[in-house]
């Protein structure tokens, strides 16, 4: 299981896939971690930068990760770690009407060739984590549990 902190200002992780990665030295080769909360099931992707380079004999990955793109809500996630190629939209290539075009422009990157290597557990914590307050008059004997964003 990886252990995310957004408090963290940078996280730093550890995973051995299931599948090798490919494109770890490629310079259009990028990572991402798509997550899935357990609870309420809402999902979104961080991205993460990786600053080591395996070996077929140590296919570990290490990533960095910035503590402002690790999720807001603190709890179990699966995760699905994803490689894959980063690619110029050109006008030329896209075929679509302009009423029908969803893609950011700003942006002009897309993914290709997309890979899936890993998929398993996450915890993210110090996003919502409760305070407590304790009363220790003799009237006021109970813990009492408030939330902040």
């Amino acid at each position: 299981m990886i252990n995310l902190t957004r408090a963290q200002t940078t996280n730093t992780i550890a995973i051995y896939p299931d599948s090798a990665s490919i494109y770890y030295n490629n310079p259009s080769g990028s990572f991402e971690i798509q997550t899935s909360q357990d609870y309420n099931l809402n999902t979104g992707s961080v991205n993460a930068l990786i600053i080591n380079s395996p070996t077929p004999f140590n296919p570990r990955l290490v990533f960095q990760i910035l503590g402002t793109e690790v999720p807001t809500e603190s709890g179990l996630y699966t995760y699905t770690l994803q490689e894959f190629l980063s690619v110029t939209n050109t006008w030329i290539e896209q075929n679509t009407l302009w009423s029908l075009t969803d893609l950011q422009w700003s942006t002009g990157r897309d993914k290709s060739t997309e890979r899936n290597l890993d998929t398993n557990r996450l915890a993210v914590s110090g996003s919502d984590t409760p305070s407590f307050t304790q009363y220790v008059s003799p009237e006021e004997t109970g813990y009492y549990t408030t939330y902040g964003n």
